[in-house]
């Protein structure tokens, strides 16, 4: 089967979104207790990682009275070690979208947290359409270096997690079939996005054409 080579596209830069930041104010506005830990920032450096690589996440806290302060992390997925108010983060294979969290104490038991939303490994997006009209096809779900996204209504679809290196494009499940030459992207920068340039044509099992009689 002849193999045809998706170039990149763009690669955007930015990998971290800071998801929310649940206490962090000391003016006693909007409920904030004006003397709960403030938590100026979170981050993480590097800011882009492949699945299997680490990054440190550091959170930059203070007290408005100056009290000592504790730190509690949690991550939806991947490896935490350390403790303290820097830690180290392993991204998992494969990789994704995944959330670190970090609650700050005083000794008087007031908290305040923040999370910091990391994709770990490049994004993929693309569309499936039907090999014959040419409609859009829902509910195909993709699969790119085990990472896998999930057409909608508009067969367009996002694969977050994927490694460095050329990987095929396939279906993941068998309700979809691929028509004409397989289909490979380059991924080359983590926390990118690469974009494929051309449609990919599949049918579904039950409009797949019978196969061919026997000699």
């Amino acid at each position: 089967m002849r193999t045809r080579t998706l170039l990149s596209v763009v690669a955007i830069a930015g990998l971290l979104i800071v998801a929310g930041c649940g206490g962090g104010g000391n003016n006693g506005e909007n409920g904030v207790d004006p003397s709960a830990p403030v938590i100026e920032s979170l981050t993480a450096s590097p800011e882009a990682i492949w699945p299997g690589e680490d990054t440190t996440v550091t959170a930059d806290a203070s007290h408005p009275q100056g009290a000592s302060l504790s730190y509690a992390w949690e991550a939806t997925g991947g490896e935490l070690r350390g403790t303290g108010e820097q830690i180290t983060w392993t991204a998992p294979k494969p990789g994704g979208e995944f959330t670190i969290s970090v609650t700050v104490s005083d000794e008087g038991g007031r908290q305040s947290s923040r999370n910091l939303t990391i994709v770990a490994g490049a994004t993929v997006k693309g569309r499936v359409v039907d090999a014959d009209s040419g409609e859009p096809l829902a509910n195909a779900e993709l699969v790119i270096d085990e990472a896998t996204g999930t057409t909608d209504n508009d067969g367009r679809f996002t694969v977050s997690g994927v490694g460095k290196g050329t990987h095929p494009v396939g279906f993941a499940n068998f309700d979809f079939i691929p028509v004409g030459p397989e289909l490979t992207v380059d991924v080359d920068a983590p926390g990118a996005d690469y974009s494929l340039p051309e449609d990919i044509p599949a049918r579904e099992l039950g409009d797949a054409p019978p196969p061919p009689p026997p000699f």
